[in-house]
């Protein structure tokens, strides 16, 4: 644009139209500028719309996806089902179906269908007569939506299960083979071998204009392989079918997306030539009144069918989300172009008037200005190169990032700027006017240093960077590098002008670094020594190693020999104990008979010798079992048949059992009532019983025995104390030793094989226990067992650990539970005692926690179901029984886990753990 020269400015109307113009202008730019502000912000919030509704309609889809997985679940649970079941019958499968219904009521129905051969339809259908169905058949739909007989084909696909029965039991025969696109979908996941849909069909029973979903998923015969598949066609059982009405199931995912200002539709587009609408909430909801409404859609692939998510918004989705921020723009930009056009015709208007008496003025000021600047010129110049010179030096000064100090020539601080401020920590209020060697900042070692160089720059002298310690007011030290320069005027010292920088880290660094390299190189040196030393250790270790290798193999050809010999130690010893028994059992019944004058009368002498024969029998007899115990705990197969045992009981058992022995001996039980003991009675009486005939064998003939019971820290305690005479304290560490007899025995009693205490001590510590004795001379001995108290979590996991140690030797076997629930309150050992009778002694049983009996045992997966089958056939009252099984590991990895899952499967509900019975 060319400016018009100041001729055509003055004149009056042309100025005068220029003024206009240039108002209108400013109004035309106004209102485009404005207008282009607008849209930029119509379209930005377009955008923002864009966003959400991607980000609303995404939520829903994914809310659709979540709901389609979750439902589908069912199907699997329904396969886990029969996999861990070898038949599965119609109440159990309403049982398992019904708790999936309730949680899922967008599922119409969940029904059975098993593949029936052509050739074996007749007998299928007279099996299902025979449950109570006498007119049932496999049936095809006609066109008039009715039931006839269905046509004889190579395979059927009737529905055997369905449920929920009531609404749908018309369905109940129905061959889903006989209609296309329901044999399509099963074909497709029989070969596929996971989870197939149909498209949207009519249902055959209920309203015929509802529309429908089929889903289904293969389940083959257990044991059969099903990967290729030729052996998925030929090893197919039957499929889980699942029902959804379209409506229902889509409402439940999509149930307030009205209000939230959307449309959404869905379609099949899964056979690619036109897609079928499975879903449309209505036109109500369509984005009506809107010339561009929004819109998001994506793919959703569920049970191999593809469908088309679609979203629209409707106006109450701008209703909600829109801004007015357009509008805002434009009415703010026009006025303040209204504002800025009105304000600029004043200032011109103005402005006029001002210009006309400027002129007036202007000629009457020319000639004196004219004179003053000659005069003036000179003088402003010389000034505002002064001027400038200064404001450059302080500028430069207080914005340098060092730390500058200025000093008069007497050494006086006059200025400094913020930085030295900032590393000093003083303000400089605090050090202007003082001597710089008085000022407290250096620190007595730099203050020499300092006045020398002082001195020398004074003297003219120009003087390189040194380095000088400050204290800083906190009374932290740094190094400072110096630079100072002498400032002079036409050769009058004005000062001097130090610059600082901390090199504190620098210098630290470089000291660190010198350091460094010193002691690299003293750990080169070492280095280079121990590798020669390595190097010679190395020769040593490869001749070391070979010899290793070479005594390595003779340790295991030793090794070899003695797990031989051990093995042929623990056969001769079972083999000998064999052979002696056999005799010895003739020996003791002839001696009986002899001892009794069966055989003939017999004089004294032959009695008491007689006698001391059946003595000797019976220490031989109790040598051999003990060395047969003491082969089993060292070979690791001594296996504790452990359960709920009365210490109480036990001990009066002991002690009636022994009274024809005591004589005028007395025995009396002292103590607390205590709790059951988790332990083999058995092996509890074989140690107490140990106890109790050593004390027989030390206590005089009028003597006492004491027993004493008592409970300490989750132990029951059993001591057998005799007032014999004791035992030192070197006899007491020999006491468990084998073969070894301490102690004095009374005269014409027999002494000890030297194994009991031994084997009493193996299998207390196999309990889980432990044996302590205490005996001084003169003053007797007392024996004390501590065994675990029974409880319910330490059953449980005593009980599992035993199992886990025995499946390395269980070939193909696992750890199994097997919970078992009355559906009322009943005694429970009563019921555990019955279950014992009904499996292999193997087994562990014991109640737990006043609500189940469980069954702990190694068994084979697939032997699972036959055994809770033959308990249901077993027990009395099966029917107010509930059972649930699990195994190791799937289930669990301990005890408390492999039971609260075999719990959880249990038909009826359970009290909850830790609950009052």
């Amino acid at each position: 644009m060319t400016i018009p020269s100041h001729a055509h400015w003055t004149h009056p109307r042309r100025a005068e139209a220029w003024r206009y113009l240039m108002v209108a202008g400013i109004f035309g730019l106004g209102v485009l500028v404005s207008i282009g502000l607008s849209l930029m912000v119509h379209d930005a919030e377009r955008a923002r719309l864009q966003a959400i509704f991607a980000d609303a309609a995404g939520d829903y889809a994914q809310e659709l996806r979540r709901q389609l997985r979750s439902s589908l679940e069912v199907l699997y649970a329904i396969r886990n089902f029969y996999a861990s079941s070898r038949e599965v019958e119609r109440g159990e499968f309403a049982t398992f179906t019904r708790d999936a219904l309730r949680r899922h009521p967008e599922i119409l129905a969940l029904d059975w269908v098993p593949r029936v051969a052509g050739a074996d339809r007749a007998v299928f259908e007279q099996a299902v007569r025979a449950e109570g169905f006498p007119a049932f058949e496999v049936t095809e739909q006609t066109a008039d939506r009715s039931f006839a007989r269905a046509e004889d084909r190579p395979e059927h696909y009737p529905i055997l299960f369905i449920e929920p029965f009531e609404p749908y039991q018309a369905a109940m025969g129905f061959d889903m083979g006989s209609e296309a696109r329901r044999r399509q979908a099963l074909e497709a996941a029989r070969d596929a071998g996971d989870c197939r849909a149909t498209e949207a069909v009519t249902l055959v029973v209920g309203d015929p204009q509802a529309y429908g979903w089929l889903a289904y998923l293969p389940i083959y015969r257990n044991g059969t392989p099903h990967e290729a598949l030729s052996d998925r066609r030929a090893n197919l059982q039957g499929f889980a079918m699942v029902v959804f009405r379209l409506t229902e199931l889509f409402d439940s995912a999509l149930k307030d997306v009205g209000l939230k200002g959307m449309a959404v539709s869905l379609h099949d587009d899964t056979e690619q030539v036109a897609a079928h609408l499975l879903y449309h909430p209505g036109s109500a909801s369509r984005a009506l009144g809107m010339s561009r409404p929004l819109q998001w859609q994506t793919a959703i692939d569920v049970a191999g069918r593809r469908w088309r998510f679609a979203a629209e918004s409707t106006p109450r989705f701008l209703a909600i989300n829109q801004r007015r921020g357009a509008v805002f723009v434009l009415g703010f930009g026009l006025l303040m172009t209204v504002l800025a056009t009105a304000y600029l015709g004043l200032l011109l208007n103005q402005a006029s008037k001002v210009d006309r008496l400027v002129k007036r003025r202007t000629a009457e000021l020319i000639t004196m200005n004219d004179r003053l600047q000659q005069e003036v010129g000179e003088r402003l110049e010389a000034e505002a190169v002064r001027h400038t010179t200064e404001l450059r030096y302080e500028t430069l000064v207080r914005e340098a990032p060092d730390p500058i100090v200025i000093l008069d020539a007497a050494g006086q601080i006059q200025a400094l700027n913020p930085a030295a401020e900032r590393i000093s920590g003083y303000a400089a209020q605090e050090l202007l006017g003082k001597h710089f060697l008085r000022s407290g900042v250096l620190s007595a070692v730099a203050l020499p240093k300092a006045l020398q160089e002082f001195t020398l720059v004074v003297a003219g002298q120009q003087r390189p960077p040194f380095d000088l310690e400050i204290i800083r007011k906190d009374q932290a030290r740094l190094i400072m590098e110096v630079n100072p320069h002498l400032l002079k005027d036409d050769q009058r010292i004005l000062g001097i002008q130090i610059m600082f920088r901390d090199v504190t880290q620098r210098r630290a660094a470089e000291q660190q670094s010198r350091a460094q390299t010193e002691a690299l190189e003293r750990i080169n040196a070492e280095l280079a020594r121990r590798e020669q030393v390595t190097r010679s250790l190395l020769e040593d270790l490869q001749r070391s190693k070979k010899e290793l290798e070479t005594t390595s193999r003779q340790v295991q050809q030793a090794n070899q020999k003695l797990q031989q010999l051990a093995l042929l130690k623990d056969e001769f010893v079972a083999k000998v104990s064999h052979e002696l028994r056999t005799p010895l059992t003739s020996i003791k019944e002839g001696l009986g008979l002899l001892l009794d004058n069966a055989l003939g009368a017999t004089t004294d002498d032959q009695q008491e010798f007689l006698a001391t024969m059946d003595g000797d029998i019976d220490r031989l007899t109790e040598l051999i079992n003990n060395m047969l115990d003491i082969s089993k705990i060292e070979a690791g197969r001594m296996r504790l048949s452990r359960a709920r045992v009365d210490p109480g009981a036990v001990v009066a058992s002991i002690i009636r059992s022994h009274q024809p022995l005591l004589g005028r001996r007395t025995v009396k039980v002292e103590g607390e009532e205590v709790p059951a003991l988790f332990a083999d009675r058995d092996r509890v009486i074989q140690i107490l019983t140990n106890f109790l005939s050593n004390a027989m064998k030390v206590t005089d003939d009028d003597g006492a025995i004491t027993v004493r019971l008592a409970q300490h820290e989750g132990m029951v305690s059993i001591g057998v104390q005799d007032d014999g005479p004791g035992m030192s304290s070197d006899d007491l560490g020999k006491l468990f030793e084998k073969f070894s007899q301490v102690g004095a025995v009374k005269e014409g009693r027999p002494r000890g094989t030297g194994l009991g205490l031994v084997v009493c001590k193996e299998l207390t510590e196999l309990h889980g226990g432990r044996i302590e004795v205490a005996s001084e001379p003169g003053r007797g001995s007392t024996f004390t067992v501590h065994l675990p108290i029974y409880t319910d979590e330490f059953v449980l996991t005593e009980s599992f650990r035993e199992l886990r140690e025995l499946l390395p030797t269980a070939d193909g076997e696992t750890v199994c539970a097997i919970a078992i629930a009355p559906e009322r309150q009943e005694p429970l050992d009563r019921l555990a005692e019955e279950v014992r009778q009904r499996v292999h002694r193997g087994d562990i049983i014991f109640a737990y926690n006043h609500h189940w009996v469980v069954l702990l045992g190694l068994i084979r997966p697939t032997d699972l179901g036959a055994i809770v089958k033959r308990l249901r056939q077993a027990l009395g009252g099966s029917h107010r029984l509930g059972f649930g099984a699990a195994l190791y590991p799937g289930d669990g990895d301990n005890g408390d886990a492999l039971l609260h899952a075999a719990a959880a499967r249990i038909e009826q509900p359970l009290p909850k753990p830790g609950a009052s019975a």
